[in-house]
């Protein structure tokens, strides 16, 4: 299977739901999301920000305010967030999660691979700069069908406003767990 453009999967809600379920404190101040996609998950946020800023490398004036990759230090500059809050494209998350961590002047929520944790050279500063909390969730399915591109995804946050602590989703806890579509429980 060959992957999408941009490396680009959408966010299912559930999964940005259980980040504010689980993380009363991921609030306040300035939001960017710096790959936001069709901006469903800054969507989500938007009631616990005084402000939200959405980019994404696909130019969509209807979502986003920028075109940048997110790896961009001007984008940061610009911005100049509180919170990062974000589901990169894999091939640049390393990338982009090290340029959020040292722009963000709160924290940084990321939903990636569980694999990101995987002690490789290029990301070598995991081990000096571990995440504070982890959300772990069940695989996610991000086209919907479930058997092509399920893939185990956690939410790593890096802020010293949060409560460390490692939280582990259930199955049964994430419900619509197999569609895009916001689920009938929500």
């Amino acid at each position: 299977m060959s992957r999408r453009a941009l490396d680009r999967y959408l966010t299912p809600d559930w999964a940005t739901r259980a980040l504010i379920k689980e993380f009363p404190e991921i609030a306040g101040g300035r939001l960017l999301d710096p790959c936001c996609g069709d901006g469903r998950m800054a969507a989500l946020l938007a009631g616990r920000f005084d402000s939200v800023l959405l980019n994404d490398l696909q130019p969509n004036p209807s979502v986003n305010r920028w075109n940048m990759d997110a790896r961009n230090i001007e984008l940061y500059a610009e911005a100049r967030p509180d919170w990062v809050i974000t589901n990169p494209p894999f091939l640049a998350a390393g990338g982009i999660a090290w340029t959020a961590i040292h722009q963000a002047a709160i924290g940084v929520a990321l939903l990636l691979r569980c694999t990101f944790m995987e002690p490789v050279e290029s990301r070598s500063w995991l081990q000096r700069m571990p995440p504070t909390a982890i959300l772990a969730l069940p695989r996610i399915s991000f086209t919907g069908d479930g058997a092509t591109d399920s893939a185990p995804c956690w939410w790593f946050i890096w802020s010293s406003r949060v409560r460390p602590r490692v939280v582990v989703r259930g199955r049964e806890e994430s419900a619509g767990q197999l569609s895009l579509t916001p689920s009938a429980e929500g």
